[in-house]
């Protein structure tokens, strides 16, 4: 939470959760995480301070600390948001510092997978035939990644959805229509961009002067 932006106030908010500066010398409190107390230890090595952050606007706590008589709460998420985690203390960074396990388990549970675990991952051969606007995918499996690069202009009766920019399809047959929104409008649009110039373009060498030819006058007779 430390590294959350800055508002107009200088404040560390982000999604209308403001979090709260905290720092601690020599030692961290220890993090009571669900039913498990985890001792954080001493300082990390070469950090005569150790800056952290906490909040207390987030209605779901899940993990906090108790410092100078004061519960701080630093992990947690809101309702609003179930999906947004606030993580304090750096405790990733210092779980990779320090290397302990218990700490590792508290961020699994968070993340909702193991350290070091990939998810499941199958190659599938696909088929792509590709006209003018159009593109046709064939799988022999449903909900594949198509690992194509996902445009905000593909429209489809089947559903296809965006993962990471990826085009994944729902179905085993796909058939997918490139389109151009406002396509007429911006071609009207750069038609009159074009006249106007040409109209600028004539205005404008119509108000230069031709050239005339310029005689040397003879001098006064005396």
């Amino acid at each position: 939470m430390a590294h959350l932006p800055q508002n107009e106030l200088r404040e560390l908010e982000f999604n209308n959760i403001k979090a709260y500066e905290v720092s601690f010398e020599n030692s961290i409190p220890d993090l009571i995480y669900g039913d498990a107390s985890v001792n954080m230890g001493n300082r990390v090595q070469n950090e005569s301070e150790w800056k952290s952050a906490y909040s207390y606007e987030y209605d779901t706590v899940l993990g906090y600390i108790e410092y100078e008589n004061n519960r701080l709460s630093v992990v947690g998420y809101d309702s609003s948001a179930p999906n947004i985690y606030y993580v304090g203390l750096n405790l990733t960074y210092l779980a990779q510092e320090i290397d302990r396990s218990d700490m590792w388990e508290v961020i699994d549970d968070i993340v909702g997978f193991k350290q070091g675990q990939t998810p499941v991952r199958q190659l599938v051969p696909i088929d792509i035939e590709v006209a003018d606007d159009k593109i046709t995918i064939h799988c022999d499996e449903e909900n594949v990644n198509t690992t194509l690069a996902w445009q905000d202009n593909f429209v489809s009766k089947q559903n296809i959805y965006s993962v990471n920019n990826m085009l994944y399809i729902s179905e085993k047959d796909t058939a997918i229509e490139i389109i151009y929104p406002k396509f007429t409008a911006a071609l009207l649009v750069s038609f009159i961009g074009l006249a106007l110039c040409v109209a600028v373009w004539l205005l404008e060498g119509a108000r230069i002067p031709g050239r005339t030819a310029v005689t040397a006058k003879e001098p006064p007779e005396k």
